[in-house]
């Protein structure tokens, strides 16, 4: 079964990946494919996380050792620091101690630290150079992965236990914040009229509490309740309790980096995570995951159609591009094992070197997930660009009831006035 989540995953197959239940997600990872971006989300811890732990065999900075071991922060505050560190963070990943055991000495933890914090008389502007001095970075491919969720308006969540303010300027200057589709919920810092540091917003959010938090009780969940799909990413055990406010979800893959004393946690990440990634300082596995779902973003799923550019049959005759527009259709409806009249409709516009296609009822994800890895030469334009056809309106039935070519015509001239002007 693994060999068949290698083939629709490649990067499963790392060596330094562990699946518990190769079907299990193979099943969730077509589930995914099957809704496409439009059901899912993606909530995430920073620290170690998102974050590298190491870069070079040196350790990276986490939010709080940014401000931990800057030369910038007075003496008293780094000692004090490394001294709460050495002490609370070998209970944190004691695998032996129970999450209730470990709840107290967290709390401990981050309210000494939060103190020493305000009696520094830190400043925003200081926190911004801190972080560009710092040894804080984003994995490789994180910077992709950013984009590519907001290219497609999947929303994500970033939880975390560490400090917020440093989180937002280390994303901003590693890579790029896009408001529209991510939100952050960590410990921000309070500051008054001069921008300067006096306390704490909220209540503490420390590793083992992720489950309790304001954002559970609150309207983010509640607005994204079509999306039933997701992704959680993290680095604890305590992790897991991110997406316990989102009630509605039906399919979920979590995917844990186990980042160091690997023969001592790998069981228990096992016995948790669906995915343990070891020791990796990227998001290539997690990019890879996801691949088959960001290849079907273009997907029009109220119209159920695609427009393909086929440019390798632009230097052929029309007649020559017609005739192999049929085999292309013919192959895509062979490839979910569908039969062919009634199923599939198509318009090829040959001057314009496109195609429409529409295939009815539920089949379409699986036509083109699957026929993704046969088809290299043909690309999608953004469904975004195409208005809905009004004639293409699947009946109760799953059936359509067809195409109508001068809504074709106009979609598909609209789509690329529209591209081309973009271009």
């Amino acid at each position: 079964m693994l060999d068949s989540l290698k083939k629709l995953v490649p990067e499963l197959g790392f060596s330094n990946v562990r699946v518990k239940d190769p079907q299990n997600v193979e099943k969730a990872v077509r589930t995914m494919m099957k809704d496409a971006q439009h059901k899912l989300q993606v909530i995430a811890d920073f620290d170690w996380t998102l974050s590298k732990y190491s870069e070079d065999g040196n350790l990276c900075n986490t939010t709080h050792s940014v401000l931990g071991e800057s030369k910038r922060m007075p003496e008293f505050y780094r000692k004090e620091t490394k001294r709460l560190k050495e002490h609370y963070m070998p209970i944190e990943f004691d695998p032996s101690k129970t999450r209730e055991e470990k709840i107290p000495k967290m709390i401990e933890w981050w309210s000494k630290n939060h103190a020493l914090l305000k009696s520094c008389d830190l400043t925003k502007p200081q926190i911004s150079t801190m972080v560009s001095e710092s040894r804080a970075r984003l994995r490789d491919g994180c910077k992709e992965f950013f984009h590519q969720l907001h290219t497609v308006e999947i929303p994500l969540l970033i939880f975390s236990a560490g400090l917020g303010d440093i989180i937002s300027e280390t994303i901003k200057q590693r890579a790029t914040f896009y408001p529209e589709n991510m939100k952050i919920v960590a410990n921000f810092l309070e500051f008054d009229e001069m921008d300067k540091v006096i306390g704490f917003t909220g209540e503490i959010i420390h590793t083992f509490n992720k489950n309790e938090n304001a954002v559970h009780s609150g309207d983010y969940f509640s607005n994204i309740r079509h999306r039933e799909n997701l992704l959680l990413l993290g680095d604890t055990l305590g992790d897991l309790g991110m997406a316990k406010g989102a009630d509605n979800i039906e399919c979920i893959l979590k995917i844990g980096f186990l980042n160091f004393k690997v023969e001592e946690n790998l069981d228990v990440y096992m016995e948790h995570f669906d995915i343990v990634i070891v020791e990796d300082e990227s998001l290539a596995v997690v990019n890879g995951l996801w691949q088959p779902v960001k290849d079907l973003q273009f997907l029009n799923f109220s119209s159920q159609a695609l427009i393909l550019s086929v440019h390798p049959f632009a230097s052929c005759s029309v007649p020559w591009r017609l005739f192999l527009s049929v085999l292309l259709i013919s192959f895509l409806a062979q490839t979910a094992s569908l039969h062919f009249f009634g199923h599939i409709g198509f318009n090829f516009t040959p001057s314009q070197n496109v195609l429409l296609v529409h295939i009815a009822g539920g089949q379409f994800n699986q036509v083109i997930s699957q026929a993704r890895y046969s088809l290299g030469f043909v690309s999608q334009i953004p469904a975004s660009t195409v208005p809905v056809p009004a004639t293409v309106v699947p009946d109760t039935k799953g059936s359509s009831s067809g195409i109508g070519h001068q809504a074709r015509q106009a979609g598909i001239s609209q789509s690329l006035q529209q591209r081309q002007l973009r271009q």
